[in-house]
C-alpha cells in the first residue's frame, strides 16, 4: 500500500489493530493521521480493512441474487447503482456490463462510491 491510495475519512486498521478513520494524510513523510492520535503512523505500520459480508451490510449494501445468462446464479452486494460480486478469489468485484475491478478493501469502497456519488459512503464500525 502507498499512502496515495488513501484520502481523509477511509478506515484502517492501526498498528494496534484497531478500526481508525483517518483525519490527516501528509504524502511527504508518508504519515497517515487517525482520530484519537495526535502523532502520525507510517503507512507501512497500518492495514487495510478487508471487505466482509459484515461490513457492506454495515454500509447499507443489499444482499441480493440474480441470474447470468438464465444459467449461472450469482449472489451479490447491491447498493443504489452500485453492485459487488464475490469472486471466486474471496475478492468483491465491482462490476459493470463492461469491466469488474477488484475491491478487497474497505477503503477502496470508500473511495469508488465518494468518485461515483460524491458522497462519503456511511458506515458504522
Amino acid at each position: 500500500m502507498t499512502i496515495h491510495e488513501f484520502r481523509t475519512g477511509n478506515y484502517i486498521i492501526d498498528k494496534d489493530g484497531i478500526y481508525a478513520k483517518i483525519w490527516k494524510l501528509n504524502a511527504a513523510d508518508k504519515f497517515i493521521y487517525t482520530e484519537g492520535y495526535d502523532s502520525g503512523w507510517e503507512v507501512e505500520l497500518l492495514n487495510p480493512i478487508p471487505l466482509t459480508p459484515e461490513l457492506l451490510e454495515k454500509a447499507g449494501f443489499e444482499k441480493k441474487k440474480g441470474h447470468f445468462n438464465n444459467a449461472i446464479t450469482m449472489h451479490y452486494y447491491n447498493m443504489g447503482a452500485i453492485s459487488l460480486m464475490l469472486g471466486p478469489d474471496g475478492i468483491y468485484y465491482f462490476f459493470t456490463t463492461t469491466s469488474n475491478t477488484p475491491l478487497p478493501y474497505l477503503h477502496q469502497l470508500q473511495n469508488l462510491v465518494f468518485a461515483l456519488t460524491g458522497k462519503e459512503l456511511t458506515i458504522n464500525l
